[in-house]
């Protein structure tokens, strides 16, 4: 009893801080909300208010599917920041991408999550934020991790010549399901160089473009797959928006109007210059990648489900508790010698336990991580060798697991 209820209490601690405090591994993501067009104005409060509403709306959206997914480190969680307030805030900052990670100073939905080394947790949060962006009108994303602009990192083979790592800060956003880039300004051309953008310049600046989709408007057709020879030509909306996110577009050198996406039609700005511009070519390279690692029947990376012999109070811990399961894995990797000698102890605590085999479920890449570990496991790990050769993977891996247990009992204040 005692063991269940100090492994869920460090659980849920480990739930509400990061296991690493490395900003290298994780990812910072910042859902913006376009001011609302109901003519009651967005003051700070209605603002937060409507920020709330939109956290737990989201929430409930993404979490019953997000909830068969095995996180390597931290589960994906939505906050409310609140520019005024600090303490809303701090986990933030400490976000993949560093300082480049400061967000619009305006309240929004955010979230930020260790992902260690697995990619595939990376990848379900891109898959988030593009069903968020694709289904919510008048919501813009930016995301980065460690290593700078996620998005335009696995995109760089479709990116426009003028892209530097210099000028790319703010200027890649998800809004529509689709990814859009800011290109430079007039006053960049004559310049000659395009610098990075604040996030505020940056989602100010993709807001007027996206305002700017009304009757009368100058458009770019792009990313038609069905009819390719649009591509390119220009147009000019006829009918607004419709819910479906259509529009009437009447495009050069076709008498009748056509009903395009959004997602089709970028605004061209006076002299011809795109006032954004949709990267049709990028969005489909990322849709690809969220293909390939979000390979499940259900949109999400396959499991991996093996069976682990442990001790039957672990055994316990672990089908009342799944996740733990992964943080298991990410304590043993981590594992230092001095903290190993005092999880060895703690698990000969339970020697005269009984012995059992769990079902346990890892992502395929840690459970291929922890199966190939060369580890001598002490005494007090191994089960009784009579069961230890007639299942000898279940015991090599109870041993691991049940020994990650420990470290994060010892970690969360579990005491032994």
């Amino acid at each position: 009893f005692f063991f269940v209820c100090a492994g869920t209490r460090a659980f849920y601690r480990l739930r509400l801080s990061p296991m690493s405090t490395d900003a290298s591994d994780s990812v910072a993501f910042h859902l913006y909300l376009d001011p609302s067009q109901d003519g009651l104005g967005d003051g700070p409060e209605r603002q937060l208010a409507r920020c709330r509403e939109a956290r737990d709306a989201w929430a409930a959206q993404l979490l019953p599917w997000l909830a068969s997914h095995v996180w390597e480190r931290e589960p994906l969680q939505l906050w409310v920041w609140d520019p005024a307030d600090s303490r809303t805030h701090g986990r933030g900052r400490r976000g993949g991408g560093g300082d480049e990670d400061s967000p619009a100073e305006e309240a929004h939905v955010w979230g930020r999550l260790s992902v260690g080394g697995s990619v595939h947790d990376e990848w379900v949060v891109v898959a988030a934020l593009l069903r968020l962006t694709g289904s919510e009108e008048g919501v813009s994303a930016t995301l980065r991790d460690g290593d700078g602009e996620l998005l335009l990192i696995e995109a760089a083979y479709s990116l426009p010549d003028w892209l530097t790592p210099e000028n790319a800060p703010n200027r890649a956003f998800l809004r529509g399901g689709a990814l859009h880039l800011l290109p430079p300004s007039p006053e960049d051309e004559r310049r000659g160089s395009a610098g990075p953008l604040s996030a505020s310049e940056g989602l100010s600046r993709l807001r007027r473009v996206c305002a700017g989709l009304r009757c009368g408007a100058a458009v770019r057709v792009g990313g038609v797959a069905s009819r390719p020879e649009l591509n390119g030509r220009r147009g000019t909306v006829v009918v607004e928006e419709s819910e479906a996110g259509r529009l009437g577009v009447r495009v050069e050198g076709l008498e009748e109007a056509l009903s395009l996406h959004r997602r089709s039609l970028s605004l061209v700005a006076e002299g011809g210059r795109p006032a954004a511009s949709l990267q049709p070519e990028a969005t489909s390279a990322l849709s690809r990648r969220v293909a390939l690692l979000c390979d499940g029947p259900d949109g999400l990376p396959l499991r991996h489900t093996a069976a682990a012999l442990l001790p039957l109070p672990a055994a316990q811990l672990l089908s009342s508790q799944p996740q733990l399961a992964a943080a298991a894995c990410a304590a043993f990797e981590e594992r230092t010698a001095q903290g190993l000698e005092r999880a060895a102890a703690a698990q000969a605590l339970h020697r005269n336990a009984p012995w059992t085999r769990v079902g346990v479920t890892l992502s395929r890449s840690a459970f291929a991580r922890l199966s190939a570990l060369r580890f001598a496991a002490p005494a007090a790990a191994k089960p009784p060798a009579a069961l230890a050769a007639a299942a000898p993977a279940s015991a090599d891996l109870g041993a691991k697991l049940g020994l990650g247990l420990a470290l994060l009992l010892l970690r969360g204040g579990g005491g032994g």
